[in-house]
Order: structure tokens, then sequence, then C-alpha cells
């Protein structure tokens, strides 16, 4: 986080990043609980997918400006592979669900420690 921001406002935005967060985190988890249902199949909910496109995008640009580059590049990336299941780019096998499970669990700990 930038040095030069007032200790005041540092602490509030700190705030709001950690109350946005633990909201994003909760929508990807229930998202990913729905997209479940999509792997191996041709076609994933686009309904679901665009949900959780939403969510991870905004995880990522409230990390940028509190400058938590590893959650921002996690968001980053598990954005992009959903951006390809949606344009029918990429499709939902068992080790592309995986690695969103496993990226929400990087993500909730990188979140948790720079709580700390």
């Amino acid at each position: 986080m930038n040095p030069d921001i007032d200790s005041g406002l540092k602490s509030d935005l700190l705030d709001d990043f950690f109350a946005e967060a633990d909201e994003h985190l909760q929508h990807i988890r229930e998202g990913l609980v729905l997209l479940e249902q999509s792997v191996g199949k041709a076609l994933p909910d686009l309904s679901v997918v665009d949900e959780l496109l939403r969510s991870f995008h905004s995880l990522k640009g409230i990390s940028a400006i509190v400058g938590l580059a590893a959650a921002e590049k996690l968001a980053h990336a598990a954005e992009e592979f959903l951006r390809h299941l949606s344009r029918g780019k990429s499709s939902l096998s068992s080790q592309e669900w995986d690695n969103l499970i496993a990226s929400i669990h990087n993500l909730e700990q990188v979140v948790v420690a720079f709580r700390q």
C-alpha cells in the first residue's frame, strides 16, 4: 500500500477492502459449487461463469488498489480461464475444476495473511 496515504484513510480503505474481499470470496465459493455441475460438459452454465467472472474481476481490482499483488495475479489467472470458458475456448475438465478450487483457497489464504 502506498506509504504516502494518510493512516486514517489507509485504515478505512483496508476495512473496506476486507469487507468487499470477504463478499467476493463468498460469491466465488457459492458460484464454484454451482459450476461443479458443469465439469465434463460441453457447455458450462454461462450465467454462473459470468457471475464468477465478475467476482474474480472485482477481487482483482480491489486487490490492485491496496497493493496486494499476489491476490491480484491469482484472481487475474482465474478470470482469464473463466473468460476462455465463457467463449468456448476451454472446457471445464476435472483438472481445471481443481485449479479453480485451488485458486479460491489460495486467494483466501493471501487475504487472511494480508489481514494479519
